[in-house]
């Protein structure tokens, strides 16, 4: 088994675990390879209804977090490939990037919020986990 490996990164340290589980399961699977995925929300415009099209981030906004994935990448695994989305809902991006091409798993961190601060927040992992097509693995930041 070699598959396909989306890894959905916001540059958090349990993002970071969910990088390094991924790349030591392609490590000990023999291949395979391993996307890396940054959705950058784009904003609404102020005042605007549903119905006008969000704001795109500027030229700069976008390549700050490119550059950043790019030394992410460098430094945990070599190989990865990076691709950079834009839009208002992270999971549906993240399950559209998935898609195309199929990934075979998807390994990502989560904060492990739980009650009252999922309600509130909502949860990314737990939409992709609940909506994903193939196996996902969901990584805590182990405790200190």
């Amino acid at each position: 088994m070699q598959p396909h490996i989306l890894v959905p990164y916001d540059f958090s340290p349990c993002a970071e675990c969910a990088l390094r589980w991924a790349a030591e399961f392609k490590r000990s699977v023999g291949g395979g390879s391993i996307r890396l995925v940054y959705v950058q929300t784009a904003l609404p415009a102020v005042g605007a209804v549903s119905t006008l099209p969000l704001l795109t981030p500027p030229e700069d906004q976008i390549e700050e977090p490119e550059a950043a994935l790019r030394q992410v990448a460098a430094r945990l695994c070599p190989d990865a490939q990076i691709e950079l989305r834009q839009g208002s809902e992270v999971a549906a991006q993240l399950l559209s990037a998935a898609a195309e091409p199929a990934a075979g798993l998807i390994v990502m961190g989560t904060h492990g919020r739980g009650g009252v601060k999922r309600l509130v927040l909502g949860s990314v992992a737990d939409s992709v986990v609940r909506r994903a097509t193939c196996p996902v693995v969901t990584v805590r930041e182990p405790s200190t």
